[in-house]
């Protein structure tokens, strides 16, 4: 089954969701399809609680995740109106 996580990219400070298959943790690549080994490695930060294995779910997520740092908190009014704007 082919699930999704969020992810913050630390170098460019953005938020997205990705294959699980492309996180490593150093010690082996999850299920799924590999990655290519010439694929450039970026640092990333894992949200917690934040694999899904709905891609539209998980990017719902990731957009939410860009305000929260807890996926399954609610976003207030205020949070809603600062990405707005």
């Amino acid at each position: 089954m082919l699930t999704w996580t969020v992810v913050k990219f630390l170098e460019e400070n953005s938020v997205e969701a990705i294959p699980t298959s492309w996180i490593n943790n150093n010690k082996s690549i999850r299920k799924n399809q590999n990655p290519d080994i010439n694929w450039p490695l970026y640092g990333v930060t894992i949200f917690r609680n934040s694999t899904y294995d709905n891609y539209i779910l998980a990017r719902e997520k990731a957009k939410k995740a860009e305000n929260v740092s807890d996926l399954n908190s609610e976003i207030s009014s205020n949070e809603e109106n600062k990405k707005k704007v």
